[in-house]
């Protein structure tokens, strides 16, 4: 049995997680904000517009750090890409759709969490793609 088997859930999305995070821990501050802004956003899109609607809208975001932060999001949910991910979505039944924005919304708690942490990011600082950030 590895490590990684003998982890709660919640510790295997911590883990993933931070090893992404941590990556833009030592970027430019504007780097770091791009990366970590959707970590705030998107789950107040979720579960307002739904899990589909905010994912290919964010998608549409076209600064790097933001397709990086879809593509990290879309590994740790167990994704190829982040095309995978939203196929997957847009075509699953209610019961997967429902399971699907779920284990999405766990894994943004944890991205949330590091992007305070790792990339030193407040909430008032996540308004770049309320403001059109792309």
């Amino acid at each position: 049995m590895s490590f990684l088997e003998r982890q709660t859930l919640e510790q295997r999305y911590a883990t993933k997680v931070f090893e992404k995070a941590n990556t833009y821990s030592d970027k430019s501050k504007d780097v770091r904000t791009r990366y970590g802004n959707l970590a705030f956003s998107l789950p107040i899109m979720i579960r307002s517009a739904g899990l589909v609607q905010a994912l290919h809208f964010a998608s549409t975001r076209k600064k790097a750090e933001q397709k990086a932060f879809l593509t990290d999001l879309a590994l740790v949910l167990g994704f190829d890409n982040t095309q995978h991910l939203l196929d997957t979505n847009r075509n699953a039944s209610i019961t997967e759709y429902m399971q699907l924005t779920r284990k999405t919304l766990a894994v943004l708690v944890w991205f949330k969490r590091f992007a305070q942490s790792i990339l030193d990011l407040e909430a008032s600082e996540a308004t770049e793609l309320d403001n059109g950030g792309e």
